[in-house]
């Protein structure tokens, strides 16, 4: 399952879950002719990326589930979203 959450230009910011059944989020520039994706946020093995929201320029809102309770996080583009900070 994909679903596109934003664009920068060319690039497309997309939520899916193949290889990672609790999903993850990836790029994909339609300007690249190999079409290969770079993951931005990965997987997260104990909750489920629920919901991702652009708010501003390079920043997302990000809400994880995790035993029915939610997790709210901020993603910045340009300090690694690898490392969410957590509300």
């Amino acid at each position: 399952m994909h679903g596109r959450i934003a664009n920068d230009g060319t690039k497309l910011y997309i939520r899916t879950n193949e290889d990672a059944p609790q999903y993850k989020i990836v790029t994909l520039d339609l300007a690249d002719d190999k079409r290969e994706r770079t993951i931005v946020i990965p997987e997260d093995t104990e909750a489920n990326l629920e919901y991702i929201l652009s708010v501003n320029d390079g920043t997302f809102a990000v809400v994880y589930k995790r035993n029915v309770s939610p997790l709210y996080s901020f993603c910045h583009l340009a300090l690694n979203c690898a490392r969410l900070s957590r509300l």
